[in-house]
This record gives C-alpha cells, structure tokens and sequence, in this order.
C-alpha cells in the first residue's frame, strides 16, 4: 500500500483553508463575503441575479454595503482574480456612474474617484454605468437598465445594518416632456399607434437609449402601473 501517497491526502484534507470555487480566501467573520485590506466584498455570480444597476445598488444596500468602489491596481486585480465568469461573461456592476454628467464620474458610496481603469469602448449611446469586464482587465459603461449581477463592498468592521435605498422626489406636475404621461414619479410615452413606429426589440431599446435622460423600455413593477399601457419609460 502506498502510505506516502495517503499520509499527503489526509494533510491536504484537514489542512486545507477555506476555497471559493479553485481559489483560496479568507472570509469575513464565517460569512461568504470575501476579505481584502480591511473591506469585505460579496460576489453574486449566479446568473439569477442580474439585475440593473439601481437594483444592484439597492441589493447592496439591503446587506449595509454598497457597489464595489476600487481605489488602486490592488484592489482591481483582487477583483479580477476573486471573481468568476459565471452565465455572463464575468461582468459585474461596480458603483462608478456618471449619472450627475457625462464628465462627473462619482461613486455610490460617495468616496473619491482617485483611480481610474476604464478601457476602450468604440460606441456607447446614453451608457453612465460601469461594469468590471474580467476579460480586459477593466471598467466599461453601459446602459444602467442593462443587467449584470453585482459585487458588494463594505468595511471589515462595519455591523452590516441595511442602508435606505435613494429614493429620488416624485418630478413636480407639469416636469415630464410634452406628450409624456407622468405617474409614480416617471415620464411615460406610447409608441407604435401608427405601424411604422413597430419595431423590434432591440431596435426598440435603441429607440428609447437614443432620447437620452435614462429613457429605457418600461419595467412593470405593480398592477396600477400595469393599468397605464405604456412602453417607454424615462427616470
């Protein structure tokens, strides 16, 4: 019997740190967030759990974090290296947004934009929120209806209270464009009444993209606003 060969399986057994997936890490207080120089950070890689970039803020809020904020090379290598491809290409939502201006990149949870690793992007239309791309080492934009799953950072020390999600004040009668219907603190608008405004649905999503001020298809999240029978949507 090859006793050498079971003496080093039974040390590689008992021995072995916590893994995720191939890699080894150290966790935060017996949790699944992962730590790295004093901030904990929770990776959703099940494909289930992409969602827009205000519903990834929102969820990282519900844990008392927010969207990942990265300050060196360091910190976007750990990310890089902690994360997985998972069933969508290794993208995840980060916090950088332009939301307050095109040159105004700020993070959402308000600490300063002191690092940069944005990569090349030959055309963007309406896009002010960034994901981390694992396969070119850095951040992008894209549209903030668009669905990614997120990564969640917080500090080490930190008891993870929840964090009020921002709820912006409903526009005041009268605010949304001429020919818009305003309800629930949106803009609404019908399209396709006449045949040549049907379109596809990516043609359709474009259409939207391209009147700027965050318009997107419309998302349905209750049966009252279900009732207004609209499609585009403007935040």
């Amino acid at each position: 019997m090859n006793f050498p060969a079971l003496l080093v399986f039974a040390v590689s057994l008992f021995c072995s740190p916590l893994s995720h997936g191939y890699k080894t890490f150290e966790y935060c207080n017996g949790t699944s967030w992962i730590k790295f120089q004093g901030h904990c950070y929770l990776f959703q890689t099940s494909y289930r759990n992409r969602v827009s970039f205000y519903d990834a803020e929102d969820f990282c809020r519900s844990q008392g974090a927010y969207l990942v904020s990265i300050h060196s090379e360091a910190e976007n290598d750990f990310l890089l290296t902690t994360s997985e491809e998972g069933g969508f290409g290794g993208r995840f939502w980060i916090g950088l947004n332009a939301l307050v201006g095109k040159s105004n990149e700020q993070w959402t949870d308000g600490s300063g934009v002191d690092f940069l690793k944005k990569v090349p992007k030959e055309f963007y239309v309406n896009e002010k929120c960034f994901i981390l791309m694992r396969s070119q080492k850095g951040w992008r934009p894209e549209h903030c209806a668009l669905h990614y799953a997120p990564i969640c950072k917080r500090r080490e020390n930190a008891v993870p209270t929840p964090i009020p999600p921002i709820t912006p004040p409903p526009p005041r009668n009268g605010n949304c464009p001429k020919d818009w219907i305003q309800f629930g603190g949106k803009c609404y608008k019908y399209f396709g009444g006449n045949a040549t405004e049907r379109l596809l649905y990516k043609q359709a999503r474009n259409a939207c993209w391209a009147l700027g001020n965050s318009t997107d298809l419309v998302s349905i999240h209750s049966m009252e606003e279900q009732g207004k029978k609209c499609l585009p949507t403007r935040r």
